[in-house]
């Protein structure tokens, strides 16, 4: 269904993330969501690309829409951009930021600092 579709629409007041983007992105099909800080964080670091419009707003939505449908190559390029940025990140990568997490971690307990206070 999402790989046929001319974009996924992901309206949400919240979730804690938004994972009919995250398969539109993968299958390479332009996304509008909702801006609200937990789908925005997708774009920030995934570097993916969306229409974003106020959840709450009936005629953000539709304008998000029609963006994307007014406009299918940019709507396509971003898709493809997306879908390029979303296949960066298979298990290894994903298994290699948790080590590097739990590096960080132990790292700042071992000096007897937490690790929290030390960014401060």
């Amino acid at each position: 269904l999402i790989q046929c579709a001319a974009m996924v629409i992901s309206t949400s007041l919240y979730e804690a993330g938004c994972g009919p983007g995250l398969d539109a992105w993968y299958k390479g099909v332009p996304v509008a969501m909702s801006d609200i800080p937990p789908f925005t964080e997708h774009l920030q670091v995934l570097g993916v690309k969306a229409r974003t419009f106020d959840p709450k707003n009936p005629s953000a939505i539709a304008s998000a829409m029609e963006a994307i449908l007014s406009h299918p190559e940019q709507a396509k390029e971003d898709a493809r951009h997306s879908q390029e940025q979303l296949l960066r990140y298979g298990w290894d990568l994903v298994a290699k930021k948790y080590v590097e997490l739990f590096e960080r971690v132990t790292d700042g307990r071992s000096s007897g600092v937490s690790p929290l206070l030390a960014r401060q």
